[in-house]
């Protein structure tokens, strides 16, 4: 495969230039990186899996117990110190009355602390919820596609935060089916994070797609295979006839810059339709349809409960 030396050679020997190869190297991983940002590239996108822990406080012999202005929460019948688990990115929320609290850590199966203080009327013996309102997604997630809950073949409604505020801004419901999902952010290793509502009675399994943060591009690397050479030349062109532009302007050469400018501008023009057509060539399956290719037993059968007629002509097709 080419690699990015060969394509610096290629670039520079396009104009008498006084450009450095490490120059051009950077040229070509600057316009490589602005490519993949607008082409959800076929060779960047995989399969992400999430396991949605059940909620917790189900059983009806399990109560809490708390205060206005404290942190801290006792439990009856509870067992805590397995579940929830408190650590970095785990986002666990506590529900005793309207509001949910974010709990800082677990000190026994019976004792919980709260990562502000409880700010409503006292709870005694009280029922109560405890779900895991943010998930984590892979670490090298950069722009996310569909998810499903696999085993019921059910697509989730990606909306964004301020409009799942707006559908469940108390976050009422718990112990059902995930409809939404949201992305929230950055978790505290700064992954993407997404809050997936509402949270389920038993524990599920969520798969995604998403398209991975590409590489750096320097001297001694492969072109992705992904990248015809030509491509990114045409992008490298624009950025070389701007510095021969400048050079010239540096030297008060104005005729000279002129050409370069025209050069540029031209060139321009030739990289928005290289980038327009990588767009049109780059057709893959749907988001779906790959998830479904990954669990699927064999073509046409999948796992999961028949919940539409579709469903029921791909699980019973024998075609």
């Amino acid at each position: 495969m080419p690699t990015v030396s060969e394509l610096v050679r290629d670039v520079l020997a396009s104009v008498a230039t006084d450009a450095t190869g490490v120059a051009a190297a950077k040229w070509i991983d600057n316009r490589y990186q602005e490519m993949v940002g607008k082409v959800k590239f076929r060779s960047l996108r995989s399969i992400g899996e999430l396991q949605l822990p059940k909620v917790v406080g189900n059983d009806d012999d399990d109560t809490v117990t708390t205060t206005r202005d404290s942190t801290a929460v006792s439990g009856t019948s509870t067992t805590w110190e397995t579940t929830p688990t408190t650590s970095p990115g785990a986002y666990w929320y506590f529900k005793a009355s309207s509001a949910w609290y974010n709990i800082s850590s677990v000190t026994d199966n019976t004792n919980l602390v709260l990562t502000t203080a409880f700010s409503e009327d006292a709870v005694s013996a009280g029922t109560y919820k405890i779900v895991k309102r943010y998930h984590p997604l892979a670490s090298t997630a950069r722009r996310l596609g569909s998810f499903m809950l696999t085993r019921l073949f059910k697509e989730l409604q990606s909306v964004s935060e301020t409009e799942l505020n707006l559908i469940a801004p108390g976050r009422i419901l718990t112990d059902n089916i995930p409809n939404y999902v949201a992305l929230s952010g950055h978790d505290a290793s700064d992954y993407l994070q997404v809050e997936i509502y509402p949270p389920p009675k038993l524990s599920e399994i969520i798969h995604y797609i998403y398209w991975k943060i590409p590489s750096t591009l320097s001297l001694g690397t492969t072109l992705p295979l992904m990248i015809d050479p030509y491509t990114l030349k045409e992008g490298v062109l624009v950025d070389l006839y701007r510095f021969e532009k400048a050079a010239a302007l540096r030297a008060g050469n104005v005729e000279i810059a002129g050409h370069w400018g025209n050069e540029e501008a031209r060139q321009r023009t030739i990289w928005r339709k290289v980038i327009n057509d990588a767009i049109r060539s780059d057709r893959g399956v749907d988001d779906i349809t790959m998830i479904l290719d990954m669990i699927s037993n064999r073509r046409g059968r999948y796992d999961g409960d028949i919940t539409t007629a579709r469903e029921d002509r791909l699980i019973n097709w024998n075609g």
